[in-house]
C-alpha cells in the first residue's frame, strides 16, 4: 500500500509540473509529501487515522488532481494608482489555498482531516509561522469539479465589486476611466479610493464581462453591491455616497436594524459612480498686488489735519498654483511661484502731529464753539427771513435775560468793541483766526476792548437791549469767510 501511494503521488506531481504553474507544483508537491507521510503512518495506526489515510488516497488526491487542471493557487494583489502595474505573482503560502477551499465548504460537513504544512514561505506573509487548516474531504471532492476557477476580483475600499477572467481587462478598464476624466493638461491623475485586484478562486457563475464590472463602478447597473458599514456611517451618509435615498437603502436591507453598527453588511445599488478621481494640475493666473500706505508726519499742522499727496495704485503679479480637484471640486491649493510684473505705487498721506488748542489759551482758537450764554438756552428768533429782511443771526432770550453773562464762543482776538450806527447797539466782534468771526450784539455792558486776546468761554459782556432791540436779548452771529451762516450749525442750546 505504501509503495502504491508513493507511486500515485509522484505521477500526479510529474503531471502537474507539465500543466500547472510553478506555484501549483509547489502546493501539490507539499500536499503529496504530507499525504505520503500520513499514508505511511497509517500502516501502523488504527481506527480514525487509518480511515483518514484511506480517505486521502481515494478522495482527496483525485479531487486535487482535477482541481490542478482548473484552479491555480497563485494569488496576487496589486494597487491601482493612476497607471496600473501588472499583477506580480508572489510565493504561495501553503496554508492559504486550503483556507480558501475551506471557506467554500459547508460549516457542518462531517468527516474532516487536519493538514499542517511542514513549512511556510516567508515572503509576503504576515507574522504567522504556521497554519493549520481543516479541509472537509467530501466537500473538497464535491467543490473541485469545475464550479470554481481562478479569476481576478476587483475590490474598492475593501468591498467586492466583481470578478473577471483576466487582470489585464481590469487594468485597461480602470486606466480608461482615468484617461476619460483627464483634462488637457495635468500633473497627475489617480483614484482616491483603495482599489485592489485579487487573483484567486471565484465561482464560475460569478465571472462577469469587464463592461459589467465597469457598469457597477459607474452606477449604471441594477446589480446590488456588498458594503461593510464603517464607523460613523449612517443610513443617510451611505445613501448620499451611492447616490440613492435612505428609505430605498432600508427597503433593500429589511433585516438590518437601526442604528447601523460598524461591520454591518448591506446590499447597495449604486446610482452614481462609486469611484473618486483626483486630478492635480498647475494653474497660472494674474493677481493684484495691493499698494501700501505711507504716512508722513508734519509737525507744523494739528493732528486733526490729514491730506493725501499721492494716490495709491495696485500692482500686478504672475502666479502659479498646484491645485487638487476631486471629482471636479477643488480640495487643495498650494502656491508654487509668484513674480511681481508691475510694482504697486504707495499711497502717501501727510498727517499733522500738533495737539490742537482747546481754546483755553487766549487768542488760540480751538475750531469749535461753545454756547455763548451759559445760563440762557432759549432761541427766540432763528436765522431766517422776518419783517421783510433776513435775520442774519439767532436771538437768545427767555423773558428774563437782562444782565446775564455773555462768553466768547471760542478763543480769538477782539476786532470790534463798542457801538456804531448799525443798530446793533453795544456789540463785540471776535476774529478766531481760521476764517470764522462771531458777533455779540445789544449788550448792556462790554468787558473787553479792541486787540485784546480772549479765551474760549471767557466773559466778554452782559445781555442788554441797546440799539434796535425789543427787550433784552443776545443777537449772535457767525461769519464764515465774511458770509453770515446759521449759528445753529456751530452751536446747540
Amino acid at each position: 500500500m505504501h509503495h502504491l501511494w508513493k507511486g500515485i503521488c509522484r505521477s500526479m506531481f510529474q503531471l502537474t509540473k507539465k500543466v500547472s504553474s510553478a506555484a501549483m507544483c509547489r502546493v501539490l508537491a507539499h500536499f503529496a509529501a504530507q499525504a505520503e507521510a500520513l499514508a505511511a503512518g497509517g500502516q501502523n495506526a488504527s481506527g480514525r487515522y487509518h480511515k483518514a489515510a484511506k480517505y486521502t488516497l481515494h478522495t482527496v488526491v483525485p479531487a486535487l488532481g482535477v482541481a490542478a487542471l482548473t484552479v491555480s493557487f497563485g494569488f496576487a494583489m496589486q494597487n491601482i494608482n493612476g497607471i496600473s502595474a501588472s499583477a506580480q505573482e508572489r510565493p504561495v503560502v501553503y496554508g492559504e489555498p486550503f483556507e480558501v477551499m475551506n471557506h467554500l465548504m459547508a460549516e457542518n460537513a462531517s468527516g474532516s482531516l487536519m493538514i499542517q504544512p511542514k513549512s511556510i514561505v516567508p515572503t509576503a506573509v504576515s507574522g504567522e509561522s504556521a497554519k493549520i487548516t481543516t479541509v472537509n474531504i467530501d466537500a473538497l471532492a464535491q467543490k473541485s469539479n469545475g464550479s470554481y476557477t481562478e479569476a481576478v476580483g476587483l475590490y474598492v475600499n475593501g468591498n467586492f465589486i466583481g470578478a473577471v477572467e483576466q487582470a489585464a481587462d481590469l487594468e485597461n478598464m480602470l486606466q480608461d476611466l482615468l484617461n476619460n476624466n483627464a483634462p488637457e493638461a495635468y500633473q497627475s491623475i489617480s483614484f482616491t479610493d483603495d482599489i485592489q485586484t485579487k487573483t484567486g478562486i471565484y465561482p464560475v457563475a460569478g465571472i462577469e464581462p469587464v463592461e459589467s464590472v465597469k457598469a457597477q463602478l459607474m452606477g449604471l447597473s441594477s446589480k446590488p453591491l456588498g458594503y461593510a458599514v464603517a464607523e460613523n456611517d449612517t443610513w443617510d451618509s451611505i445613501a448620499e455616497k451611492f447616490g440613492t435615498q435612505a428609505n430605498v437603502l432600508k427597503a433593500l436591507n429589511p433585516n438590518v436594524s437601526s442604528p447601523l453598527k460598524s461591520g454591518d453588511k448591506l446590499s447597495v445599488i449604486a446610482k452614481k459612480s462609486i469611484l473618486n478621481i483626483s486630478v492635480v494640475k498647475e494653474e497660472a493666473y494674474e493677481k493684484e498686488v495691493p499698494f501700501t500706505t505711507e504716512v508722513q508726519q508734519d509737525d507744523t499742522k494739528y493732528n486733526t489735519y490729514s491730506a493725501v499727496v499721492t494716490e495709491g495704485v495696485n500692482g500686478k503679479a504672475a502666479c502659479v498654483d498646484t491645485v487638487t480637484y476631486v471629482n471636479g471640486q477643488e480640495t487643495a491649493r498650494v502656491n508654487v511661484s509668484e513674480a511681481v510684473t508691475q510694482a504697486p505705487v504707495a499711497k502717501v498721506v501727510v498727517q499733522g502731529t500738533k495737539t490742537p488748542p482747546d481754546g483755553s489759551v487766549p487768542g488760540e482758537s480751538s475750531g469749535t464753539f461753545t454756547w455763548p450764554v451759559p445760563t440762557v438756552h432759549v432761541v427766540s428768533s432763528t436765522f431766517d427771513y422776518r419783517w421783510g429782511s433776513h435775520h442774519n443771526g439767532i436771538d437768545i432770550a427767555n423773558g428774563n435775560a437782562y444782565g446775564h453773562t455773555i462768553v466768547a464762543a471760542d478763543a480769538g482776538t477782539v476786532e470790534f468793541s463798542g457801538a456804531d450806527s448799525s443798530g446793533y447797539g453795544l456789540h463785540i466782534i471776535i476774529n478766531h483766526g481760521n476764517g470764522l468771526k462771531t458777533m455779540y450784539a445789544h449788550a448792556s455792558q462790554l468787558h473787553v476792548s479792541v486787540g485784546e486776546k480772549v479765551a474760549k468761554g471767557q466773559p466778554i459782556a452782559l445781555i442788554g437791549d441797546t440799539g434796535n432791540a425789543f427787550g433784552a436779548h443776545l443777537h449772535f452771529e457767525v461769519h464764515e469767510n465774511g458770509v453770515p451762516v446759521n449759528p445753529l450749525g456751530y452751536v446747540r442750546p
